[in-house]
């Protein structure tokens, strides 16, 4: 019962020049996520929203960022 939505964000590095790879891991896991249903241990997934996408370099520019804000609203059995 009752439903739980954690948020969570998903980190992914890049040391390749420029932030276009973290930018393309970011955007393909957003896309494996869309509509999906998880289930483990008894939970599963009501909904899961992607809540934002960002990219971004290091303060010395040797490696690059990407983050996916993710909303999981979870209800478990009985």
């Amino acid at each position: 019962g009752g439903g739980v939505g954690p948020r969570r964000t998903l980190t992914a590095e890049s040391r390749l020049p420029g932030a276009e790879e973290a930018r393309a891991v970011a955007h393909a896991v957003r896309a494996a996520l869309e509509g999906v249903v998880l289930e483990a241990g008894g939970v599963r997934t009501v909904s899961l929203s992607v809540l934002g996408v960002d990219a971004f370099r290091s303060a010395d520019l040797r490696r690059a960022y990407a983050t996916v804000r993710v909303r999981a609203v979870t209800e478990g059995e009985g």
